[in-house]
């Protein structure tokens, strides 16, 4: 029971039809004003219904669980739309391990990722120096061709050309012009209002890409520069 005066933790129950033509509508009139009419709605379907899925898979993938504000920063950016067209968050800080895992639902459906994600210098420098290596390089191309062959998604900046120092002949150039490199799933809006099948493709896709991040955490690990 939860403590008095707390809310009680929402019961995840799918995300409806309802939802994602609040997304569709939401990139069609981004302002604050839109936001602000239909907030009730955002918090109680959306936002609430992203936080119980976290719930349901928390005690299965451990570690601290993060959602974003749904506010830009414009800042700096030519695009001045004040609200973000998902709603996301990840698991971070877990035992064992330095992958957070993440997932996202906007007007295309539920997204659910993992991986290597804005690597520091000395993590891309050492994770560039593994996959040049014969043996950690080609455990690296195995893991990512079967993850495409399970309809994973390869996701991650990368160069146009060669890293300096590296023969634009390399076997595994392709991998080398990753600068991060991280993978996902999509689940189309009509499979998502089923509160099983959103959970299952979620638990799938962070199970799925596990032999990815146990080669990060061997070969690439936690940067060790002061933080950014």
């Amino acid at each position: 029971m939860p403590a008095a005066g707390t809310k009680p933790a929402p019961k995840f129950t799918g995300f409806s039809p309802a939802v994602f033509a609040w997304f569709r509508d939401l990139e069609e009139t981004n302002t604050r004003e839109f936001f602000a009419e239909t907030r009730d709605f955002y918090e109680r379907d959306i936002r609430d219904q992203v936080i119980a899925l976290f719930g349901e898979l928390i005690e299965e993938f451990p570690g601290v669980i993060h959602t974003f504000r749904p506010y830009r920063d414009i800042r700096f950016s030519a695009d001045k739309s004040p609200i973000k067209t998902n709603c996301s968050g990840l698991i971070q800080n877990r035992p064992g391990t330095h992958a957070a895992l993440y997932f996202e639902v906007s007007k295309n459906g539920l997204y659910a990722a993992t991986g290597g994600y804005h690597w520091d210098k000395d993590q891309l420098a050492r994770y560039r120096a593994a996959v040049q290596e014969a043996r950690p390089g080609k455990q690296l191309e195995q893991i990512m061709q079967n993850l495409q062959e399970h309809r994973f998604e390869i996701m991650g900046e990368r160069l146009a050309s060669a890293p300096r120092g590296v023969p634009k002949d390399h076997p595994r150039l392709s991998l080398l012009q990753h600068k991060e490199l991280y993978v996902g799933r999509s689940l189309a809006p009509e499979q998502c209002a089923e509160p099983s099948i959103a959970v299952a493709h979620v638990r799938d896709a962070w199970t799925g890409a596990a032999d990815l991040n146990r080669w990060f955490d061997k070969h690439v690990g936690a940067s060790k520069l002061p933080s950014r």
